[in-house]
């Protein structure tokens, strides 16, 4: 509703917050499964390494 305000301050304010906003939710979603996959990643190899007796597997070779 900012960006539509006749305030001249009120609207580009709105203007920025929607751009900050939209700027914000691409990089989460470019960000976030990459860094959700790190994770597991990182989480398998240290569940393995805990297990006595067991040798840790090398990881597939990552395709585009």
């Amino acid at each position: 509703m900012l960006a539509l305000s006749d305030v001249r301050m009120l609207r580009e304010f709105g203007i920025v917050t929607v751009v900050d906003l939209s700027v914000s939710l691409l990089g989460v979603l470019a960000m976030l499964p990459a860094a959700l996959m790190l994770a597991e990643r990182r989480a398998v190899r240290r569940s393995e390494s805990r297990r006595p007796g067991t040798r840790r597997r090398a990881d597939p070779p990552m395709t585009a």
